[in-house]
């Protein structure tokens, strides 16, 4: 015997997430890294991770994380190209940076 009214939520039935699919749609080209400081203009704080995709191809705007003379460094693709102040400047690009997964941090 069924006392009330049935629960709104009994029907609902949410498509289940799969995190691979949203995060990682090239998972060939896609490795994760773990920020090693904060990066205050970019909204990313030490210890976030961010995921890079080695295959796409950022535009101005996208955060990257390349290598400039031997040094690895987070920042928009528009202020890398403008980095290179001569042909003895080393410049790789590792990626773009396509998400961020922060951990939780209990108080």
């Amino acid at each position: 015997m069924h006392t009330g009214f049935p629960s709104p939520a009994q029907s609902y039935h949410e498509k289940s997430m799969n995190l691979q699919d949203l995060l990682v749609p090239h998972p060939e080209t896609t490795f994760f890294m773990r920020a090693g400081s904060s990066y205050e203009e970019y909204c990313i704080q030490k210890g976030d991770i961010m995921v890079v995709d080695r295959g796409a191809q950022p535009s101005a705007k996208d955060l990257v994380i390349a290598v400039v003379n031997a040094r690895r460094c987070l920042m928009r693709f528009e202020k890398l190209s403008r980095c290179s102040a001569g042909e003895e400047d080393a410049i790789e690009v590792w990626g773009t940076v396509t998400s961020i997964v922060r951990p939780m941090r209990v108080l």
